[in-house]
């Protein structure tokens, strides 16, 4: 396991990880929305894996990245597939 320090952020050091706003994380941690999040006391923290998580959900590639893949169909897929309709 990492270390906490460089595993778990605080709110301004979390918003600007993810290129946000402070008010942005205060806002969805308000509505409990969004990110999940530590409390302890009064101190707020995010984990860095957390936050990678969410930059993976909204990460939207491209068209020129490549051709949409469409599902192999191998010959016994293709059979059953005809067979059926």
């Amino acid at each position: 396991m990492s270390n906490n320090r460089e595993r778990f952020l605080n709110t301004p050091k979390a918003a600007e990880y993810l290129g946000l706003s402070r008010s942005t994380l205060d806002k969805w941690r308000a509505s409990k929305i969004v990110l999940p999040f530590y409390r302890e006391r009064n101190v707020v923290r995010y984990d860095v894996e957390d936050l990678d998580r969410y930059l993976e959900l909204i990460r939207v590639e491209p068209v020129a990245y490549g051709v949409q893949r469409l599902p192999v169909v191998t010959t016994s897929q293709h059979e059953i597939i005809k067979t059926v309709s």
